[in-house]
This record gives C-alpha cells, structure tokens and sequence, in this order.
C-alpha cells in the first residue's frame, strides 16, 4: 500500500484495453480532456490533471500533445504491467490517487479494483454506467455472463457511480444493493459537429453510431423495408462502423432493400456536421437510450428526430419538447417520416435548446468532477 501522507490528491481513469483501432478514441479523450480543464478550474490549479492509465503498446503515435489537461501512465500489456505501472508513477511524484474511476465496469473496473484493494487502500473507487446494464445474459455466452456479473460486483464495491440520466439510478437500485453515491454527469455536446447553418432544402433519413445490436438493426431493416414497399421515396444513409455491418446489410439484402440504403461509414466531426446541415429525419431504433447523445446533436443541428420509446428517448424529449417523436412499431415509425416529409409534422428553432444545453453541460461536468 502506497503512503498517501503529504501527497497531492489526483484522479485517476483506468483503460486497460484501450485500442486506438476503437472509434471515437480520440473523441474519448477530448472529452476527458474537457473534463480535466473543468477539474483544475475548479481546484485552482493549473497543475491539478486527470490521470489516464492505459497500455503502452496502445499509446505509440497517439497525439499527446492534444490533450495537454491530461497526464498519461503508458504501461505494458499485462494486468501486472498495469498495476506496477500506477505504482510507479505515484511514488515517483508527490501525488496519490484519490479517486480510482474504472473506464468501463468490466476490465475497467477489474483493474481498479485490485488497484484499490492491493495498493491504494483509501483511495475512492468509481465506476460509470452509460447504458441499460441489467438485461439478462445470453445463458450460452460465458462472455456475457461474466459481464453481467462483474457489473454488479462493481457496483456493489463503487463509492461512487456517475450514471447519465437520472432514471438509470433507480434501475440500479433496483438490480443491485449499493451505498455508492450517484451523480448524474451526462457526456456533453461537442458543439463543433453543430452546424451553424444549414441547407434550405433538407433530405434524407440517417442512421448514425456505431452498428452493432443495440443500435436495433434488425427493426431498422424493417423499417426501411416497409417504406420501400410503400414507394416513400427518401435517400437513407448509414453513418458509422461496427462489428455487425456485415450482419445488417445481409438483412436488408434478404428483404430486398439494400439498393435504398447507402453506407457513408464512420465520419470526422467535420463531415458529421455537413451531413447534419443537409439531413432532414435522424432514425434512432436503439431498443435503449442513456442519455441520447446522438438524439440532441441532431436536434441541435435543426434534424428532425425519430426515436424508437424508451427511458432516454422520453427524457430527451422531456429536454427539447419540439422535433422528436417516438415510436414503438415498424408502421408508427413509417407514418412518422411520411407526416415529416408531407409537412404535417415540423420543427422550430433549436437556439434556445443550444443555450440551454450548453448551461447544462457546464453544470454537469462540474459535478462529476466535483466527486473526484
């Protein structure tokens, strides 16, 4: 166990499998580098940083000097490489851990735990949710399993939990016996994918994230099918990657519509915001929504938003009110857009939601930072 006696108290976010083969690596830690200007504000110190442990065999080439409010710890690729490699950093400065925050709560969380338990004993654990967590695991996936376990240990050791929207906290609580503190720190917009202007005539219906199943893809090819079948004529374009791109445009061949759907891959922040100036319908059919991120960027972008019902959905409608709709069939999301492109359904301005958002934001990183 390190002596913390003396020592400056510093955050420090563990991501033991961080590859930058991942999208939205570096998106990551431009937020985390956000976050790190918010935590030295706050504690009046220019010198006051959020510490990143991650694998060095991942950190060649990465652009370091992007994210000057970070420090790094590169260490090797094993679980004791890791360890010995916090180990190392604290004692050869005068700082120690005061908040452990595992990147995920799964091998995030492994290493944070065994460096709570092993080495920094009165250092804070937490642990962060994104996401719906408590869907029952595939009995034939050991993976899944494991990970479905692992989530509950780790909220049951967590000190603290940052969750995204208030409704997950009373799912936790539900699922798992905790006295964990919660704060409620939504991942802020990144204003510089919000068009300032955009084009007078908007069309297109676009699907965008990562594909993989919890975006709802076989629903999405349903969709599409049906319109296709009803003759709306609409351009859809898939923006992003993922492991189940593959999977998804075997779907829509089998129902005969992948000629209607043209995939544009995983775009920059800059050809994001181009395509969010010219798109008029964003289909979300996620069966879940934390927070949606994606939802608001395009209702601040001026699209219009079709959302498949769920907790996260309903709070961002909750937030923004005009522009979104919510569905919870293949044929009420079809009569949505053919109402959006006949003009029966349309959207005012989003600049009273971007003031607000923006306020929002502010508030909200300083009370996750405020719990390191």
């Amino acid at each position: 166990m390190q002596n913390e006696k003396g020592k400056v108290p510093l955050p420090l976010i563990v991501f033991p499998s961080l590859s930058l083969n991942d999208s939205g690596v570096v998106e990551n830690f431009e937020r985390l580098n956000m976050y790190s200007k918010t935590f030295s504000s706050a504690r009046g110190d220019k010198n006051a940083k959020l510490i990143v442990l991650i694998r060095h065999t991942n950190s060649y080439d990465f652009p370091r000097e992007k994210f000057s409010s970070l420090d790094f710890i590169s260490t090797g690729r094993g679980l004791f490489s890791l360890l010995i490699g916090a180990l190392r950093y604290f004692k050869s400065r005068n700082t120690y851990p005061s908040t452990i925050i595992a990147g995920d709560p799964w091998k995030g969380f492994v290493v944070a735990h065994l460096l709570r338990k092993y080495i920094f004993k009165n250092s804070k654990l937490q642990i962060q949710i994104h996401g719906k967590i408590f869907a029952k695991p595939k009995m034939l996936s050991p993976k899944e399993i494991l990970k479905f376990f692992l989530v509950k240990k780790s909220i049951r050791e967590a000190d603290s939990i940052r969750v995204v929207s208030n409704f997950q906290i009373e799912e936790i609580l539900k699922g798992t016996k905790t006295n964990a503190k919660f704060v409620c720190a939504p991942i802020p917009i990144d204003f510089r994918k919000i068009p300032n202007d955009s084009y007078a005539f908007r069309q297109g219906i676009g699907f965008v994230g990562r594909i993989h199943e919890e975006r709802g893809l076989e629903l999405f090819a349903s969709i599409v099918s049906e319109l296709s079948r009803q003759k709306v004529r609409i351009p859809i374009f898939v923006i992003g990657d993922g492991p189940r791109k593959k999977r998804l445009i075997e779907v829509l061949t089998k129902k005969g519509c992948i000629d209607d759907v043209k995939f544009l891959g995983r775009l920059s922040g800059p050809d994001l915001k181009t395509q969010y100036s010219r798109m008029k319908i964003l289909l979300s059919c996620a069966p879940e929504e934390g927070y949606g991120l994606t939802l608001r960027e395009a209702l601040l972008s001026g699209v219009m938003v079709i959302a498949r019902d769920s907790n996260g959905a309903q709070s961002t409608r909750e937030d923004y009110q005009s522009g979104i709709f919510l569905y919870k069939t293949v044929d009420e999301a079809v009569k949505i857009v053919k109402d959006i492109i006949s003009g029966d359904k349309t959207y005012t301005s989003a600049t009273k939601q971007r003031s607000e958002q923006e306020i929002m934001d502010n508030e909200n990183m300083s009370a996750w930072v405020a719990t390191w």
